[in-house]
This record gives C-alpha cells, sequence and structure tokens, in this order.
C-alpha cells in the first residue's frame, strides 16, 4: 500500500502488471568478522526473486507452485516453506558467499501480478548466528539493508508488520565499502 507513494505514484492510481528491477553492488566492510555465507528468507505477493554475482539465490514468489524461474531448485527441499512472515510463509533461499571488502552485484526483481496490494520481504540469515525465536519458534532473522534504516522507517515498518517475525534493526548492512 505504501510502496507507491515511495516512487511518487498518486494514491488514486491503479498499480496492476508492473516490474521493478533494482541492481547494483552489495559488500561487507573490510573489517567483517562474520562467517560471510548467507542466504535469504523472503515472500511476495507475487514475484520477488534474488540474484547475487551469476546466480540466483531465491524464487519468493506467491503460491507454492509459482515460480518465475524455471528449474530453480531449492537447496533445503524440506524447509524452504515453514515459517509465517505475516501474509504468507517465507521460502528460504540458496547459500551465497560474500568476502569482506570485495562489492558483488545484486539483483532484485519485484512485481505484482494481476495487480491490486502488493507487499514482500526479504531477510538475510547469516550462517552460524544463533538467531532469538518468536513464539511459533521460528527465527527472528535480520531484515536485508544497505545503509541504516532512518527511525522514522523503523517505526513505519513496524506498524505495517506482524511483530516478531524478523529483526529491523540488527544484522549487517550490505553498503558498497
Amino acid at each position: 500500500v505504501i510502496g507507491p507513494s515511495k516512487f511518487g505514484i498518486p494514491a488514486n492510481i491503479v498499480a496492476n502488471y508492473w516490474v521493478i528491477h533494482y541492481k547494483g553492488d552489495i559488500g561487507l566492510p573490510k573489517e567483517y568478522e562474520g562467517s560471510g555465507r548467507f542466504r535469504f528468507w523472503g515472500l511476495a505477493d507475487d514475484v520477488l526473486i534474488v540474484r547475487i554475482g551469476d546466480e540466483w539465490v531465491l524464487d519468493a514468489c506467491w503460491g507454492s507452485d509459482f515460480h518465475v524461474m524455471r528449474g530453480f531448485e531449492y537447496e533445503d527441499k524440506e524447509g524452504h516453506r515453514v515459517h509465517s512472515l505475516g501474509n504468507h510463509v517465507a521460502r528460504i533461499g540458496n547459500w551465497f558467499e560474500l568476502e569482506p571488502g570485495e562489492p558483488i552485484e545484486m539483483q532484485l526483481v519485484i512485481s505484482e501480478i494481476p495487480g491490486g496490494t502488493f507487499s514482500m520481504m526479504l531477510l538475510v540469515e547469516e550462517e552460524g548466528v544463533d538467531y532469538p525465536k518468536n513464539e511459533f519458534g521460528a527465527p527472528i532473522i535480520p531484515m536485508f539493508k544497505t545503509m541504516e534504516v532512518p527511525e522514522h522507517l523503523v517505526q513505519e515498518i513496524k506498524y505495517q508488520t506482524v511483530p516478531d517475525r524478523f529483526d529491523i534493526e540488527g544484522g549487517p548492512i550490505f553498503g558498497i565499502y
């Protein structure tokens, strides 16, 4: 509901059949001391796909059989649709590695088909981190971000989402270093 307004689209415009393709470099600071091995958790109503470098690592599109990428295989075949993130359950993507101080290209495609309300979440799990659990036993994983989230947006996100499904302020920041 709030997404189109962030692009200057008036509230009276009905957003049907749209696609947004983000492309840019992400990275970890040179002094980063974590594992450097990550995977995305995501959901979208309707389309969310993510590519890191030369590999597609997440297809988190709506519905159990709706995939944008034909032939995409999940490494975790049993657990990729387990934990609720709000209006649907997360798809857990494939692991990828980042070297501190070495930027890598990331591509993200989101879309609304056929139209109406759009929602999506993109979280990032780091291998070896013990995350707190919510009341349903699901890990509370950090939101993917490339910069510190301004406090007014933290409050807006908290207002628009289900509590204890993800961590807004924790986790690494994948800026260009």
